[in-house]
């Protein structure tokens, strides 16, 4: 009887083992992540070194090839007092909504905590115009400057 528990805990085990290692290993199905700045170029940016204002329309930009968008990030400056991270999504020309991400908050100038708003979507996007839409419109930095749009960046790499 010991023998029979033994071996069956010794296929269990086995088992497990295989399992895990399937999990662990990279599918060749995966989307292509770049490792740390492989690649990583600036899609689009839209600042301003003027003075910023609340209340911020939504950010378009164009690209004429495809992308992996491996950051989007706004700025909410908020005269000085940030604002807890909501989130930030990407749109595409038909309306279609490719993503709405939680952002994560970097300090900005003069040490302002959650001023910047971060987020990784790793999508793939076609060529063409897209609107990157904020959770916190009336935070998101903006100024004449840029046309009332608000001040966002993203970066990526190429397709």
């Amino acid at each position: 009887m010991k023998k029979i528990i033994l071996i069956c805990c010794l296929l269990l085990c086995t088992s497990l083992a295989c399992r895990a290692q399937e999990l662990l290993s990279p599918s060749d199905a995966e989307p292509s992540v770049p490792q740390s700045n492989e690649n990583v170029e600036e899609m689009f940016q839209v600042t301003s070194i003027g003075s910023a204002q609340n209340g911020a329309t939504p950010t378009t930009f164009t690209v004429d090839e495809s992308w992996l968008v491996t950051e989007l990030k706004t700025y909410h400056w908020n005269y000085g007092d940030g604002k807890t991270p909501g989130t930030i999504g990407l749109m595409d020309a038909d309306g279609t909504v490719l993503g709405t991400w939680q952002a994560e908050g970097l300090p900005g100038q003069g040490d302002v905590a959650d001023a910047y708003w971060v987020v990784n979507p790793n999508i793939v996007i076609s060529p063409g115009t897209y609107t990157v839409i904020d959770s916190d419109p009336d935070t998101w930095a903006q100024n004449s400057e840029t046309n009332g749009m608000g001040m966002a960046w993203g970066s990526g790499v190429r397709q």
